[in-house]
């Protein structure tokens, strides 16, 4: 069964998918009306997320997910907690039982972690990423502050290459997706520690903003905005640790959108409302 892909590219409209699923989930939670809008579109995004096999997608939401999980623990709602956590579960087991290519490629990465552990010298698309990011360090070396031209980045890829640094099989040039496999690491490459920096204010202005607004929360609107809005920004984050999806137009645009309609729903008189 090939990959959903949403008319993206799959990896792309995983993360879409799964940012989707934990705003459904958070509304899920925090809303009072239209609970049974929001389940049903959480387990059909998170079904969206998984068909397209996107393991770094389902990585954040897993993780993101037993956030969510935990702050309601806290709150008392354990009832619905289980419930949650018990759909999670059975869609995952429901997918790895009926769909092979779901569950080969859960199997493909069990793999592939453990032949990474025994020092396996097999070339995967997981210690591909480990290469990838083995280049970054050596190319940052020189270029430290500014980064490293796209040019100039796959002619020293090819030097490190010859001088036996990173394997052979590191997947650059065309028809590959030519980036960092990490959004730190993209930005180190790519533009240098400044572009690191301004990486870390443009996630931590967010981050903050929407934490500071559901702490001095004034209404229950602007707490579900400021909750749904930290959490889709934190799992851009964790997306991020195994692609750069801001790289991609599609889902830069998402992301802006997004985190724009839940800015708007912080003020006193909200232009919209999430529940």
């Amino acid at each position: 069964m090939p990959r959903v892909d949403g008319f993206l590219y799959s990896i792309n409209f995983g993360y879409i998918a799964s940012s989707l699923a934990i705003i459904c989930a958070a509304m899920f939670f925090l809303g009072h009306r239209h609970k049974i809008i929001y389940l049903v579109g959480f387990i059909a995004a998170s079904l969206a997320m998984l068909f397209s096999g996107t393991r770094g997608a389902l990585i954040a939401y897993l993780i993101t997910s037993f956030i969510i999980s935990a702050f309601n623990l806290r709150k008392g709602n354990i009832k619905v907690v289980v419930i949650f956590s018990l759909i999670i579960t059975l869609c995952l087991y429901a997918l790895y039982g009926f769909n092979k290519s779901f569950s080969s490629r859960i199997n493909n990465t069990i793999s592939k972690v453990e032949a990474i552990l025994n020092q396996d010298k097999g070339f995967t698309s997981v210690n591909a990423r480990f290469e990838i990011w083995k280049s970054v360090l050596y190319m940052t070396k020189d270029n430290l502050w500014l980064g490293t031209g796209y040019n100039e980045r796959a002619q020293k890829l090819q030097e490190l290459i010859k001088q036996g640094k990173i394997s052979k099989d590191i997947p650059f040039g065309k028809g590959h997706r030519n980036h960092g496999h990490n959004e730190v690491m993209e930005a180190l490459v790519s533009k240098g520690l400044f572009g690191v920096l301004a990486l870390l204010a443009f996630y931590w202005a967010f981050l903050r903003l929407f934490f500071k607004k559901a702490v001095g929360k004034k209404s229950e609107t602007q707490y579900i905005a400021a909750v749904c809005g930290f959490l889709f920004v934190l799992q851009f984050i964790l997306c991020g640790l195994t692609e750069a999806p801001l790289l991609r137009n599609a889902i830069s645009a998402f992301f802006i959108v997004t985190v724009s309609f839940f800015i708007a729903s912080l003020a006193d008189k909200p232009i919209f409302s999430p529940d």
